[in-house]
């Protein structure tokens, strides 16, 4: 499990990581290669409700809803950022979690986690110079498995081009 630092670090990380990836991990992860920087503030737009769901010090798991989505890594390095920046300890999903109660045990004896960020987020490309994303956020309470807040939020901007 990895404590991520800071949103400069993340972003440091994007920034030197983008050039390694391949054509296709690029093409999956972000349809307006030339507006990287514009997207990763866009996705920090989309999570701006959830610091008002945690609190300065929470330590917070996140759980993407499909682990095998590539675009994944790019909306936790911008919700990373933006939790961060509100002094929230954030964890990535560790490759192997049991299921059912025991998760919720594991969760807060082994990892000393209060709270579980599941998201599912989507890049919906681009038209007509309008870009937008959404995600689906949902906050628990892993010492009494209460959902916190749900929601679907959406984010969009309209780009000029010369």
């Amino acid at each position: 499990m990895k404590l991520l630092l800071g949103p400069g670090l993340a972003f440091l990380f994007l920034l030197l990581a983008w050039p390694a990836l391949g054509e296709n991990e690029r093409r999956s992860a972000v349809d307006a290669p030339s507006h990287l920087g514009m997207q990763f503030q866009a996705i920090k737009n989309l999570t701006r409700e959830i610091p008002q769901k945690l609190k300065k010090g929470d330590r917070v798991l996140l759980m993407p809803l499909d682990p095998q989505d590539k675009d994944n890594r790019w909306f936790e390095e911008a919700l990373t950022a933006a939790l961060t920046g509100q002094g929230i300890m954030v964890f990535l999903r560790p490759e192997e979690l049991p299921e059912g109660d025991a998760l919720y045990e594991e969760l807060s004896k082994r990892f000393k986690v209060n709270k579980m960020l599941q998201y599912q987020w989507t890049f919906h490309g681009e038209e007509d110079h309008l870009y937008e994303d959404s995600a689906f956020l949902k906050v628990i309470d892993t010492s009494n498995r209460l959902v916190l807040w749900a929601d679907m939020v959406r984010s969009s901007r309209r780009v000029k081009r010369p």
